[in-house]
């Protein structure tokens, strides 16, 4: 990596640490969304595999169906949760980190001299 990218990258850690609570909230968000993701296919399989197997029996089969379909229901909305949280924290650690920058900014540009600019 070139050393201006390192010095670039190191500013934005800077201010994005300035908002560490809502940087870790979203990341944290952000994996458990893609954790229950990644589960949720699984408990669709085993819906799958139920009724190939059990379409013999339905009366066995009905309250293990209903049972992971229900998981299956929460997994969804736990799912939705985190990722609606996640993007919520996102936006306010992408708002803050860009408004500090801005305000840096200005405030080097201010102290530049007026020369500079001729």
């Amino acid at each position: 990596m070139q050393e201006n990218t390192k010095k670039t990258l190191k500013i934005f850690w800077q201010y994005t640490m300035k908002y560490w609570p809502s940087f870790f909230i979203t990341v944290g968000f952000l994996v458990v969304g893609a954790v229950v993701t990644v589960i949720t296919p699984i408990y669709l399989k085993r819906i799958v595999d139920l009724m190939t197997v059990g379409s013999l029996n339905r009366l066995e089969t009905y309250p293990s169906l209903v049972s992971i379909l229900s998981l299956i229901i929460i997994l969804y909305v736990i799912e939705w949760c985190a990722w609606r949280i996640s993007t919520y924290f996102a936006g306010k650690v992408e708002l803050g980190v860009m408004a500090d920058l801005s305000d840096s900014c200005f405030k080097y540009i201010h102290k530049l001299s007026f020369n500079f600019f001729n």
